[in-house]
């Protein structure tokens, strides 16, 4: 696929994400609803995208106490399926939703895995990432998939002339 047609499906995605939203709003029944899905339509603090796990509970269309996704489980996933769109597929049997899924220009499924929102199981750009942050905010990042980038980045240098 060209860089225009990526762009394109990029684009595509980020407006039926964007009208996935409207449409979960609109089912909202009461002005409760209402209000808790106006604060997470507001809520930007990832970028453009949507609160979809908070918003499928809020709707009570996913129980609030679901399961969440394990690091453990995610691993397990990783192991047995081969491509991504299957490993979301059941990330998404497990934990009923991704917390959030958004995006601009480059998809992203992040499900948390408690509520302290400190550790996470990432989807992106073809990989899934197990990132935690610790105490000062700063993100370690492990690979999960694919376990070719597992290897530390090697430090460059100017060529010698």
């Amino acid at each position: 696929m060209n860089t225009i047609n990526k762009v394109v499906v990029s684009i595509a995605a980020t407006v039926a994400l964007l009208a996935a939203s409207a449409v979960v709003f609109a089912n909202s029944k009461s002005n409760d609803r209402t209000e808790a899905l106006t604060d997470l339509r507001k809520d930007n603090s990832l970028g453009i995208g949507v609160w979809k796990r908070d918003a499928l509970t809020i709707l009570g269309e996913l129980p609030q106490a679901s399961k969440r996704l394990s690091v453990e489980e995610a691993e397990r996933i990783v192991s047995k399926e081969k491509d991504i769109k299957s490993m979301t597929i059941t990330f998404n049997e497990v934990a009923g939703a991704p917390d959030w899924e958004g995006g601009s220009g480059i998809e992203r499924l992040i499900y948390y895995t408690d509520d302290s929102r400190k550790e996470a199981i990432v989807v992106m750009l073809g990989k899934v990432l197990h990132v935690i942050e610790d105490e000062n905010g700063k993100q370690q990042i492990r690979y999960l998939f694919p376990i070719d980038q597992q290897a530390a980045p090697q430090p460059t240098s100017a060529p010698s002339t």
